[in-house]
């Protein structure tokens, strides 16, 4: 089935169980959860395109790209996953920020994403596509060559190769 990028966030943050004597009650099992309790400007999300492959002496033997598409939304809700008391980003001194948001202040926006192209980790090119901050046009950039893609296109491209998702914080955003 696809994943979605909210779909592993939530998986990533869920609560679990975990089997550990504890030294104070004597008990066997610990539920951990997971809390975000300060707010990043910028969340950048990490895909792991690449998995290790072992022989049958489990031994490394190569890297495996993977190329799984995730469904990337272009905003992640982050409330869920806070603290009680979660702070926020600061404002930033340098950009005029929005008067009016449509964003809460907890929903972060899709800006650019990294691809790797190629199959190993060993060979390749890298490319990206960048929402530019005055025309919130989505343009997808390689080396010298830069051309504008439509956001469905930008989404599917970062759904098949992307692996580094860069999204800033709604209210935050610069004019």
């Amino acid at each position: 089935s696809t994943q979605s990028t909210w779909g592993l966030i939530r998986e990533l943050m869920s609560p679990s169980t975990c089997t550990k004597n504890c030294e104070g009650c004597s008990s066997e099992e610990s539920s951990v959860v997971s809390k975000l309790s300060i707010l990043p400007r910028v969340l950048v999300l990490h895909f792991k395109r690449f998995e290790p492959l072992f022989n049958q002496n489990n031994e490394f033997v190569a890297l495996k790209k993977r190329r799984d598409f995730v469904k990337v939304e272009m905003l992640i809700e982050s409330e869920p996953f806070c603290a009680r008391e979660v702070q926020l980003p600061p404002p930033s001194p340098s950009t005029p920020q929005k008067t009016s948001s449509t964003l809460s202040c907890y929903t972060y926006e899709l800006r650019a994403v990294v691809m790797h192209i190629g199959n190993t980790v060993m060979e390749g090119h890298y490319k990206c596509v960048v929402r530019t901050q005055d025309t919130q046009e989505w343009q997808l950039i390689d080396d010298e060559s830069v051309r504008v893609v439509s956001q469905q296109e930008a989404l599917e491209i970062a759904g098949t190769d992307g692996y580094l998702l860069f999204y800033t914080i709604g209210a935050l955003l610069p004019a």
